[in-house]
């Protein structure tokens, strides 16, 4: 078992090559081996997202704070908050971020294969719910 305490996490700003917006992350745990797991804490400002992306082991979102909003290829913008927990399957492309009028956090946590940035930014539109995705 390990302990890794709220006081020890340092968040760092997230780089814009997978990032719209200002967004910070502290990680809570990296995977170190098969069958474990990452976890990182996602702080979004109002608008802020992430670009499309997959995660070889499917990812769960786990909203602390605020409101906010996410989308899988293929699918309908989806409304997010407080409370609310997201699974998204192993390789589908898919993105998540902060409402334009609230900032949101999450945790994320993901397998060991973390994440695959594999696509390009999401257009205002499809943030928007108005493009088409992917």
């Amino acid at each position: 078992m390990r302990v890794i305490r709220a006081v020890d996490r340092r968040f760092e700003r997230a780089g814009t090559e997978t990032f719209s917006g200002e967004v910070w992350m502290g990680t809570n745990f990296a995977a170190d081996g098969p069958g474990t797991m990452n976890s990182a804490e996602v702080r979004f400002s109002p608008g802020a997202r992430t670009h499309w992306h997959s995660h070889p082991d499917g990812q769960v979102l786990i909203v602390t704070e605020g409101r906010g909003r996410t989308r899988v290829v293929d699918g309908e913008l989806t409304a997010i908050a407080a409370g609310d927990a997201v699974w998204i399957s192993s390789g589908v492309q898919h993105w998540h971020g902060a409402d334009p009028e609230s900032s949101m956090t999450h945790v994320s946590i993901t397998g060991e294969g973390g994440t695959v940035w594999d696509g390009e930014a999401v257009t205002d539109a499809e943030y928007d719910g108005r493009g088409e995705p992917g």
